[in-house]
C-alpha cells in the first residue's frame, strides 16, 4: 500500500488507519490485537490510532507488549495517540462524570502514560479528542508546543 505524507512535516502514513476506539468489549484482547495488527501490516496498513482510554485503558499496553516481544518493530509502524476524554472507570476513581480535560497537567500525564504503555520514546502523532469548553487555550497550546519541542 502506498504511503502518503500527513501534512508538510508529518510522517508517511498508510491511507487507512486502524483505530482501537471501540475495543472496550473485545474478548481475548491480547490475541485479537496481535492478529489484527499482523493482518493490518500484511495489508500495508502501518498506522495505528490509540487513545489513553481505549480498550478499558489497555490497548496501548497490549500494543506495547507486541513491540517489546519483537512481534513488530517500532520503525515499521506509525503511532497516533490522543487524550482529552475522561470517563468514569475503576482505574480512575476520581472521575465521576464523562468530561473533556485538555489541561496542561492532563495532557502531559497522558503523553507520559502513553509512551510508557507503548514502550516507546516518541509518538508520531498526538491529538486532542476535543477541547474542553473551559480550557485555557493558551496553556493547552503551550503544553503541546513544549511536548513537540521535547521530541
Amino acid at each position: 500500500m502506498q504511503k502518503i505524507y500527513m501534512g508538510d512535516a508529518g510522517p508517511k502514513v498508510s491511507p487507512a488507519v486502524y483505530g482501537f476506539y471501540r475495543w472496550d468489549e473485545v474478548k481475548n484482547a491480547a490475541d485479537v490485537l496481535k492478529k489484527t495488527v499482523q493482518l493490518c501490516l500484511e495489508l500495508g496498513i502501518n498506522t495505528f490510532e490509540h487513545g489513553d482510554s481505549y480498550g478499558n485503558y489497555k490497548c496501548e499496553e497490549l500494543f506495547g507488549d507486541l513491540l517489546k516481544q519483537g512481534e513488530i518493530k517500532r520503525q515499521d509502524v506509525i503511532l497516533f495517540s490522543k487524550c482529552g476524554l475522561r470517563t468514569p472507570h475503576p482505574l480512575n476513581p476520581d472521575i465521576r462524570v464523562k468530561h473533556y480535560d485538555t489541561s496542561a497537567a492532563h495532557i502531559t500525564e497522558s503523553v507520559e502514560s502513553s509512551l510508557k504503555k507503548l514502550g516507546t520514546d516518541y509518538l508520531d502523532i498526538f491529538l486532542l479528542d476535543k477541547l474542553d469548553p473551559v480550557s485555557n487555550l493558551e496553556e493547552t497550546a503551550l503544553t503541546l508546543e513544549k511536548l513537540k519541542d521535547s521530541g
